[in-house]
């Protein structure tokens, strides 16, 4: 997960660098004098940010997925950690006790 976390932190500071050096190129377009060139910088831009924001779209099922499946390991972490604190380790048995006072809490 920190693997993860830490590839979907690079990738946001790597686009915002993208989208800054990107908007710098249409400033530095209002300067041109030439048609040609202020529509084929203008395209130029387009074309890079349409990348750019197409990667985190293609990329957001598999983020979602890896979240679900650390949620469902969780749960089944906190499952088998409620069912160790309510069960009587010498005999495997259910300790209502422990229950009982959970319940009241």
């Amino acid at each position: 997960m920190t693997i993860f976390a830490e590839s979907v932190s690079s990738n946001g500071v790597d686009h915002e660098k993208q989208l800054e050096c990107e908007l710098k190129n249409l400033g530095t377009l209002t300067t041109y004098k030439d048609l040609r060139e202020i529509r084929g910088g203008i395209q130029n831009t387009r074309a890079s940010l349409v990348a750019s924001f197409e990667q985190p779209r293609r990329s957001n099922p598999l983020v979602i997925a890896q979240l679900q499946d650390e949620i469902r390991l969780l749960r089944q972490t906190i499952q088998s950690e409620r069912r160790a604190f309510f069960t009587d380790r010498a005999s495997g048995d259910w300790n209502y006790q422990k229950m009982a006072n959970a319940s009241r809490s």
